[in-house]
This record gives C-alpha cells, structure tokens and sequence, in this order.
C-alpha cells in the first residue's frame, strides 16, 4: 500500500511539474522568441520530468505511458505541449508533430472517463489541419 501511494505521489508531482511547463510555454510565446520558449521548456522537461518531446514522437502511446509513468491528465498536458511546440515548425515537421497529436488526444478521449468539450474541439481542428 505504501508504494501505490507513493507512485501516486510521483505522478502527481508529474503532473505539477508538466503544468508548470505548459504554463512558461504560454507565458513565453507572447514575450520572447517561440524557439527559444521551445527550448526552455524541452530542457525543463529532460531535467525535471525525464521526457524527451523527440522520444514521444517516435514512440508508440503505450510505451509512452509505461516509460514515464503518466495518467490521462499528464499525457493531455503533454500533447497540449507538444501542440504548442508544433507552432513553432515548418511544414512537414509541424504536421508530424499534428499527427502525434491526433493520435495521443483520441488515445486520451478514448481511455479517459472525463469528457472533455476542449479536447474534441482539438481533435477537430487537427483533423480539418492535417487533412489540408
């Protein structure tokens, strides 16, 4: 019992830590360079989380979740960093990272029990973008 409450700790402290993130990302994208915002919070995320934004996009979901211990919550929060990250790309890298995207928000919609208003309007607007 003790060590379930203390991974629960942990990916609590993920989750802290991954909205932290998301929170600079936004904070940055109207005050500095995106690219340097970019960098910050993919540094942050190696140092504090043990997550490569590179590795997530080559690696299946599954193997996503198990390597790094994530719930639904963190891995949204995850994919909306990636999101954002993908603003900063050029044509086929953005879409790639569209794509992952996709993918991880309907894992997410599919295995979440909360329903998310916000999330199916991301799934939309990355069908309608990839499609084009």
């Amino acid at each position: 019992m003790e060590q379930k409450d203390y991974l629960m700790r942990q990916i609590d402290q993920l989750g802290v830590v991954l909205a932290a993130i998301l929170g600079k990302l936004l904070g940055l994208k109207n005050q500095v360079q995106s690219i340097h915002a970019i960098e910050l919070v993919t540094n942050e995320l190696k140092e504090e989380a043990n997550i490569d934004l590179e590795d997530i996009l080559n690696e299946d979901i599954e193997k996503i979740l198990s390597n790094n211990n994530l719930n639904m919550s963190n891995l949204e929060t995850l994919t909306n960093i990636l999101l954002e990250t993908a603003e900063t790309k050029k044509n086929e890298e953005q879409l790639t990272i569209y794509r992952k995207c996709l993918e991880l928000f309907e894992y997410i919609n599919k295995n979440d029990k909360n329903l998310s208003f916000e999330r199916f309007q991301k799934i939309e607007e990355l069908k309608k973008v990839i499609m084009t």
